[in-house]
C-alpha cells in the first residue's frame, strides 16, 4: 500500500506541466513548509475503512521526510469545518491535503492556503 501511495504522488507531481521548484533541503534558509492531512468518505454506502490507514501513512512518510511538518490531529478542524479553507488557515497550516475516497476513486487536492490555489489535483 505505501508503494501504490508512493506511485500515486508520483504521478500526480509528474503530470504537472507548470514550471518547476527546486529547494535545497538541508539548506539554512529552508524552511519546512506546515501541511495538514484531511481525507473524507464519499462513498454512497458511507464506509471507508481504508482512510485512517492511508492518511497515517502518509503523514509518517512526510515527519519521516523531514521535509515537512505535519499538522498534529489535536489542531486540525473537526466536523463540518473541515470543508471551509478558512478554519485550516486558523489552524496554523500552509498547505492542505485533501483526498476524496469514492467506491472506485481516489482524488487528492493540494492546495495552498496563503492563496487558495490548488497547486495538484489528481483522480486515482
Amino acid at each position: 500500500m505505501l508503494f501504490n501511495l508512493l506511485l500515486l504522488f508520483t504521478l500526480a507531481v509528474g503530470n504537472l506541466s507548470a514550471e518547476r521548484v527546486y529547494v535545497k533541503i538541508g539548506s539554512p534558509e529552508f524552511k519546512k513548509p506546515v501541511i495538514a492531512i484531511n481525507g473524507k468518505c464519499v462513498k454512497e454506502d458511507n464506509i471507508c475503512p481504508q482512510i485512517q490507514d492511508v492518511m497515517s501513512i502518509l503523514s509518517s512518510d512526510m515527519i519521516l521526510s523531514n521535509a515537512f511538518i505535519v499538522l498534529p490531529k489535536e489542531t486540525m478542524p473537526t466536523g463540518k469545518e473541515k470543508d471551509n479553507l478558512a478554519a485550516w488557515k486558523v489552524s496554523g497550516a500552509e498547505y492542505l491535503m485533501s483526498m476524496d475516497f469514492y467506491r472506485y476513486d481516489l482524488k487528492i487536492k493540494l492546495t495552498s492556503l496563503s492563496t487558495d490555489e490548488d497547486i495538484i489535483k489528481q483522480s486515482v
